[in-house]
């Protein structure tokens, strides 16, 4: 009798349970996805950006619901992964339903994201200190230049005067302009010599200039 009876108990609770499981609509797609946004949410309260990104992208992949591509972009962010939170906010910004002070929050923030992607601005000088120190630079380089010319013609006139039998006019005429063109050397090296290191000058004190407008 004793048998008989638990075997009828455990087939009434069986029959109980199977009642119980059949009167309890299975979740739709939606109420599982909101169930995963859930999960995402205290993940992401808890710091755990792994986890808060795997279940909104399963949330996501349920209910189709654009807003959920801005959560995964600020999931993305968090994780380092920049390129990624860039990608979900342009999707989020294309097809979520926003309105215009929306649209450009979020255009705002592509922007900043697109910053830290290609990291802090590079000082630059001024178009103006550039310019200047361009030519400078230009000017001293060719006037070096010309110094190294004008003193190899008159090394080359020496020689030439002491290598024949000239006049005492020819001397005389080949002395002055020797003269002439070492007077033309020294000052073309000098002057040359200084517009370069002053065209130098003019670019580094720019580039500090931008430097500490930088920070």
């Amino acid at each position: 009798m004793a048998k008989r009876l638990l075997i009828a108990m455990l087939f009434l609770a069986s029959v109980v349970a199977a009642a119980a499981e059949e009167s309890e609509p299975p979740l739709s797609l939606d109420d599982t996805a909101s169930q995963h946004f859930d999960l995402g949410v205290k993940y992401f309260r808890a710091r755990q950006w792994d986890a808060a990104r795997a279940e909104f992208q399963v949330s996501f992949e349920l209910s189709k619901r654009p807003d959920l591509l801005h959560n995964l972009s600020m999931t993305a962010e968090l994780q380092g992964r920049v390129a990624e939170a860039i990608e979900f906010e342009r999707r989020f910004l294309d097809t979520a339903k926003l309105d215009d002070s929306e649209r450009a929050e979020a255009a705002k923030r592509i922007s900043q994201l697109q910053g830290k992607l290609e990291g802090p601005a590079r000082p630059r000088p001024s178009k103006a200190s550039l310019a200047v120190g361009g030519v400078g630079l230009a000017l001293g380089a060719s006037m070096l230049i010309a110094s190294i010319g004008t003193g190899s013609y008159a090394l080359g006139l020496k020689n030439d005067l002491e290598s024949r039998p000239i006049t005492r006019a020819e001397l005389d005429q080949g002395t002055a302009l020797g003269r002439t063109l070492q007077s033309a050397t020294i000052a073309l090296a000098v002057v040359g010599g200084a517009v370069t290191v002053g065209s130098i000058t003019i670019l580094s004190l720019a580039r500090r200039r931008a430097r500490e407008q930088l920070h």
